[in-house]
Order: C-alpha cells, then sequence, then structure tokens
C-alpha cells in the first residue's frame, strides 16, 4: 500500500468558485463535479488524460475541468445531492439535482443547460442535514433534519411516504449500495440506526459510544463496512461480525468533519478534521499514509483516486496516489 506522504500543490488542480464552497459532489460516471456555495450549485465536467504505463502524467496536466453549467436555486444551500438519472454526453445534457435550502425546503433541479426547472417540497420544520436518493431508483430520496425526523420523499407525487422519528437530529442519509431497501439513518447523539423500507423499521443499531456524531458513510466496496466520525476520532463497523466498532482510532485534534469511503479501494477512507486537515487511511494500517493541511476545508468527495475539497472560492483536487 503506497501513497504520497504529503500535498504538492504543483501536482492538484484549482477550481474557482465566487461562493464560499458548502459542498462538493462527484458524479463519478459521468465524469462530473458539482460545487455549492451562497444560492448557486456550479457543475463542471472533469475531462482526465488516460496514463501509459510507462508515463505518469500529473494531475495538473492530465486533468481539464470545464464549465458546464451554473444553477441558480433561489436560496441559500446547505447540502445537495444528484440524481441517479443524471445524464450528460455529446447528444444529451439532462442535469438532475436536490438541494437542501436555509429555509428549510428542499428544491429538486431539472436543467438540459439552457433552461432549469425547480420543484419544491416542504415538509421539514427545522433545517435539513442531508439527502440521499436510493441509487437505483429516482423516484425517491431520502431526507434528514433537525427536526428530528428521516422523510422519504416520492418525487412524482411530491409527498412524504413514509416519515421515520429520530431521537436526535439527523446527520446523514445513506442507501445500502447493494440493496435499496435499506437504508442507514446517523443521528447526533452517537447512534446509527439501519431500516428495512419495506417495513419502515429498524433492523440494527450501531453505537459508537461517543457523541456528537458529525459524519458517517457506507462503503461502496463492502457493504458490510460502516464508518463515521465523532469528536476527534473514527469509528469502524464490521456488520458481518457485530453491532460493536471493530476498531476506532484518533484522527483530528480540533474534532472530525467529514467520513467518506473510497469508490474504488476497498479498506481506504477519508476524514477531514474540524482543524481543516485531510487524512487517507487504510482499514488494515495503523498510520496514516496520507496528510495535509488547507487554510480552509469544509467538505470532501471521492472520484477514483482523486477527492475534491471545498474551501472558501474555490475546490481543489488532489490526487491520492493507492498502489
Amino acid at each position: 500500500f503506497k501513497m504520497a506522504n504529503e500535498h504538492n500543490a504543483r501536482d492538484s488542480v484549482t477550481v474557482p468558485f465566487g461562493e464560499f464552497c458548502c459542498c462538493v459532489e462527484f458524479f463519478s460516471s459521468l465524469d462530473l463535479l458539482a460545487i455549492a456555495g451562497g444560492s448557486v450549485i456550479a457543475v463542471k465536467h472533469c475531462a482526465r488524460l488516460e496514463e501509459s504505463s510507462d508515463q505518469l502524467v500529473c494531475l495538473k496536466d492530465s486533468l481539464t475541468v470545464n464549465d458546464v453549467a451554473n444553477i441558480d436555486v433561489g436560496c441559500k444551500v446547505r447540502t445537495f445531492t444528484w440524481s441517479p438519472d443524471t445524464q450528460f454526453n455529446n447528444i444529451e445534457a439532462s442535469l438532475r439535482l436536490c438541494a437542501a435550502t436555509m429555509h428549510h425546503k428542499i428544491v429538486l433541479l431539472r436543467s438540459d443547460l439552457t433552461v432549469t426547472n425547480s420543484v419544491v417540497f416542504e415538509g421539514h420544520k427545522g433545517y435539513v442535514n442531508s439527502i440521499a436518493y436510493q441509487p437505483s431508483d429516482s423516484t425517491q430520496f431520502a431526507s434528514v433534519s433537525d427536526d428530528l425526523t428521516c422523510k422519504i420523499w416520492d418525487v412524482e407525487k411530491g409527498v412524504v411516504k413514509t416519515n421515520i422519528q429520530l431521537s436526535s437530529f439527523g446527520v446523514s442519509a445513506t442507501w445500502n449500495p447493494n440493496n435499496p431497501m435499506q437504508l442507514m439513518v446517523t443521528e447526533k447523539r452517537g447512534i446509527i440506526r439501519h431500516y428495512d423500507m419495506v417495513s419502515g423499521q429498524p433492523i440494527l443499531s450501531l453505537d459508537c459510544y461517543n457523541s456528537p456524531i458529525t459524519s458517517a458513510d457506507w462503503s461502496c466496496c463492502d457493504s458490510s463496512l460502516v464508518g463515521a466520525v465523532a469528536g476527534g476520532s473514527w469509528f469502524l463497523w464490521d456488520m458481518s461480525q457485530s453491532s460493536q466498532p471493530i476498531c476506532s482510532r484518533p484522527a483530528h485534534v480540533n474534532g472530525s468533519s467529514c467520513f467518506r469511503w473510497s469508490k474504488i479501494k476497498p479498506g481506504v477512507f477519508a476524514t477531514l478534521g474540524f482543524g481543516c486537515d485531510l487524512k487517507i487511511h487504510h482499514i488494515s494500517h495503523t498510520m496514516v499514509p496520507y496528510s495535509c493541511s488547507f487554510p480552509v476545508a469544509r467538505t470532501l468527495s471521492w472520484h477514483d483516486d482523486i477527492v475534491a475539497i471545498g474551501m472558501d472560492y474555490k475546490a481543489m483536487i488532489l490526487p491520492i496516489k493507492i498502489q
């Protein structure tokens, strides 16, 4: 397992942005990157040259970031997610995103690069902290809020299908990568519950015995693995073994803000600290093979072997050399 041991600014790509970035998210299959800040979501296309086996090309020379669209949400954005029915190719451009606003509303956005249509979903009575589409179904999504609810929405009818009462603020909603009928809901007080969406009932609870949990994620490479950050530490669960954490280690002195699994490398995950430090970890290694700090770092997203970091007035794309 080999990775770069420090951030090299010459091998990163800076994407200017006109606002403070609150959220960045790749749509990996289409090489799209969306950056949100203020009331705008900027969509970029990331075109990358293929590396030959005998010549390594730095990211700055191999990655081209092109503007696709600037979508005005109409209100300050807190977070957003891509809809799985998004399309982008030489024939058709159909961007589909769902954004949570500061007015406790959710806005479904549809853009063909010329015209943007929006549909507003109302029902939450507190800030919406996370939105997640079922990966294989663009007709429903989940949202969690400070109003102590997780709601499952019917996109076509614009109504709540299922309302799940939480015991504390909802932090994130994440669907099982391999089972569309299972939803993971993370609560701020340190509880992660898995729900069977046929019955709407919890089927498993994970407890990190620490709070507040600020972020959690379900591994795309191994759906038995769940990770989270609480306080300054990260926690990992292997649900095939136990509902108790299989390991936990300190990560960030000033507290941790984000946890994301790599989408292509089993056992590899990234954490972001409130002290604006990024660390890449491996489940089988005690040492941190990659660590770097920034003046500001609010959010992150993986795409293959690169990571995008949301900052002030820009996003930075970094190469993560995993071998």
